[in-house]
């Protein structure tokens, strides 16, 4: 900023107008380079003063660069709402295929089919023809008779044994269509969920020990959100009382689509929400926290977290202070490099957005603008854009 002369809206406007005098856009650059000035379609209002105007973007450079960026590239949030969602998924699963105490009293006997009852009166008038016809020949010919009682009751044994396999066939459908699943068909489904098998697990998270020992994988070493603590965060979420101006966020906060959530709610959350989680977060008792990070040094992985989380807070916090002292920008700068350093000790791997950069020369630009005056100022996502370009530029310091 000190490559441009100082000057006024009258004289910004005037140097807007040369621009627009120009024929190519070679011109039109070069002007732009040592002038620092270019027209825009907001110099047409009567109440656009571009100078005056100028501010800090703080929804570019640190709700939507810092804030956004650390939930999602550095705690893991994403990560720590599927576990949860699917221990939810899987608790819900399991307690709708527990079976019934009497699974088969209301079924009531198997409905008989239509050829069945055909075959029945088929049966029956056979044998009264039968009957006729004996009693007819039993008074003619004794020797019909008895050759027809003998061909009658091996006509009749087969006719049985054709009922009784029927019988036994019926018999055996009824049974498969009514019986209940095995328990070998039953761990075979909850094998193929992606679940853990250990049932255990799928009681509400209450620290103890037996229900958090998968919390932490092995191998694991990079400090992270854990789906205990993001339990935590969406009963406050969801259990604190706000007034109806105030931005709401889902009561889901970690599930899909969290990352769409606006500037506002990304400033309520690390104003307001994150604070009042951080008491019943850190009270948890999680073995893994006390265990040192590797490519850290002597740091756990409790002091990593609260130490970026706080010194993020805090910074957000004297941003959007309306006044700001010269006292404070010594403390905004070095909360600032408190939490890059935080942060390239406990995620050296992570690369970081270059917004930043843009956070660590805040106290020179307050000096010379003032604080922010508004939560966005345009321009500034201009800057960031070109700030990404730069090779190696994806590091927190």
């Amino acid at each position: 900023m000190s490559k441009f002369e100082s000057r006024t809206h009258e004289t910004h406007l005037s140097k807007a107008n040369e621009w627009c005098q120009l024929h190519t856009k070679k011109e039109q650059d070069d002007f732009v380079k040592s002038h620092g000035v270019c027209w825009s379609i907001l110099n047409n209002p009567d109440y656009w003063k571009p100078i005056d105007f100028c501010g800090i973007d703080v929804m570019h450079f640190l709700i939507l660069g810092n804030s956004k960026d650390y939930c999602i590239s550095f705690l893991k949030v994403g990560l720590a709402g599927h576990e949860l969602e699917l221990q939810r998924k899987r608790k819900s699963f399991l307690k709708d295929s527990k079976p019934s105490k009497y699974p088969l009293a209301s079924l009531g006997n198997p409905r008989k089919r239509k050829n069945d009852d055909e075959n029945d009166s088929q049966q029956m008038h056979r044998r009264k023809k039968q009957n006729r016809t004996k009693a007819n020949l039993s008074h003619i010919w004794p020797c019909a008779f008895q050759w027809h009682q003998c061909s009658s009751e091996a006509s009749r044994t087969k006719s049985d044994q054709t009922e009784k396999s029927k019988r036994t066939k019926i018999s055996r459908t009824s049974t498969s269509r009514y019986s209940l699943r095995s328990q070998a068909t039953t761990s075979t489904i909850l094998n193929l969920l992606p679940f853990t098998n250990d049932r255990n697990s799928l009681v509400p998270s209450d620290c103890s020990s037996a229900d958090n020992q998968d919390l932490y994988p092995i191998g694991d070493d990079t400090p992270r959100l854990k789906k205990v603590e993001l339990e935590v965060l969406q009963k406050v979420i969801t259990q604190t009382k706000v007034s109806s101006w105030f931005s709401h966020l889902p009561r889901k906060f970690g599930f899909k689509n969290f990352q769409t959530l606006k500037a506002a709610e990304w400033k309520i959350l690390m104003t307001f929400y994150f604070p009042l989680a951080l008491v019943p977060i850190w009270s948890l008792h999680i073995p893994h926290r006390d265990k040192r990070v590797k490519c850290s040094g002597n740091f756990l992985h409790k002091d990593l977290l609260l130490k970026s989380l706080i010194s993020l807070v805090t910074l957000t916090n004297m941003l959007l202070k309306t006044s700001i002292h010269e006292e404070d920008l010594d403390k905004i700068e070095r909360t600032t490099n408190i939490y890059c350093q935080t942060l390239c000790l406990g995620w050296s791997m992570i690369n970081s957005k270059p917004n930043i950069h843009l956070t660590q020369n805040l106290p020179k630009v307050i000096k010379e603008l003032g604080p922010p005056r508004s939560l966005a100022a345009w321009p500034y996502e201009r800057m960031d854009h070109t700030f990404g370009n730069i090779p190696q530029n994806d590091k927190p310091c």
